[in-house]
């Protein structure tokens, strides 16, 4: 279904980050990734490589998602919440190739990570830098990498300690998204509304895989507005 509409972002994408609100049919979502995956392989990542990111829920993000995992590297994703203190552990953990950020509502993301990436030895990259771009792409030769193997390192809200990271593979991603889609009963082309963070179990297993799992549109939202 190439010309279904496949993602698109709030209508106030604007007021929590950068860039106009964007809708992309599974054609134009098709050659984002190719474009992205490329772009990841051009800054020095390679298969099996980490590349971790914080964004909010935005076009981009689902994007980044699967340009890791045809890139062949590791994605893992962190939730705009995380500040230093959290970013720095995460960093010590993981040893990323690439560290990808933008900004959320006043708060640079991107600069907030630099002096932790410097100091670690991965390269930072902001978001528009990276995620932006017309250029036609050329198709991604395979990593060589399978469905068994990690393709994401997510990581748990840290609300009594330090945060955990939780390796999946691929095919751990597909039978919960296709429980998912047995159990909500959804058929194909449906209309997602996703309102929890893309970064881990409940939007990734939940909304992510199920519309991927059935060629639906997702809807990207980013709550938690409360007028400060």
């Amino acid at each position: 279904v190439p010309n279904r509409l496949a993602l698109a972002d709030a209508p106030n994408r604007e007021d929590f980050t950068d860039g106009a609100p964007r809708r992309l049919s599974y054609a134009e979502l098709d050659r984002e990734v190719d474009r992205v995956a490329t772009l990841i392989r051009a800054r020095g990542a390679v298969a099996g490589d980490i590349v971790v990111y914080q964004l909010p829920n935005i076009v981009e993000s689902a994007i980044l998602f699967l340009a890791c995992a045809r890139a062949g590297v590791v994605a893992s994703p962190l939730l705009v919440q995380f500040d230093s203190n959290e970013i720095d552990y995460v960093v010590g953990k993981l040893q990323p190739r690439l560290f990808i950020a933008g900004r959320f509502k006043t708060r640079d993301l991107a600069a907030n990570a630099a002096p932790i990436c410097e100091k670690a030895g991965c390269t930072l990259i902001r978001a528009e830098e990276l995620l932006a771009g017309d250029a036609a792409p050329e198709p991604v030769a395979p990593s060589g990498r399978d469905g068994d193997d990690v393709v994401t390192i997510c990581w748990t809200s840290g609300t009594e300690g330090r945060p955990k990271g939780v390796m999946r593979t691929a095919n751990n991603w597909f039978v919960t998204g296709r429980n998912m889609v047995h159990g909500a009963a959804l058929g194909d082309g449906e209309v997602i509304l996703n309102i929890r963070p893309l970064v881990n179990m409940a939007a990734i297993g939940g909304s992510f895989m199920s519309w991927l799992a059935t060629a639906s549109t997702l809807i990207l939202h980013h709550p938690l507005d409360i007028g400060l």
